[in-house]
């Protein structure tokens, strides 16, 4: 399948997040989706505090492991200040 992206969207909470960051990224998947903050995710999780993978996780997991990314990290940084707005 070498010519088919492979891309997962992950449920997570802060404390098991980079650990499943890390498990895809060594699986050689390199499409994560995500979400600021980590909102949304399912309504009926048993864990209420489980949500959708926190952007900013991927981007800590990125910078820590000395990935580059072609995030504008000035617009990132206008997103996130508007998402405080928006998520409180």
């Amino acid at each position: 399948f070498d010519k088919i992206e492979i891309g997962i969207h992950l449920h997570s909470n802060a404390a098991n997040s980079i650990d499943k960051i890390e498990a895809t990224y060594a699986s050689g998947c390199t499409r994560i989706d995500s979400a600021l903050k980590g909102f949304g995710g399912c309504p009926m999780a048993e864990d209420h505090l489980t949500g959708n993978l926190a952007t900013e996780q991927v981007i800590k997991f990125l910078e820590d492991s000395g990935h580059q990314s072609s995030l504008d990290l000035d617009y990132w940084n206008e997103a996130m200040a508007f998402s405080t707005k928006v998520f409180g």
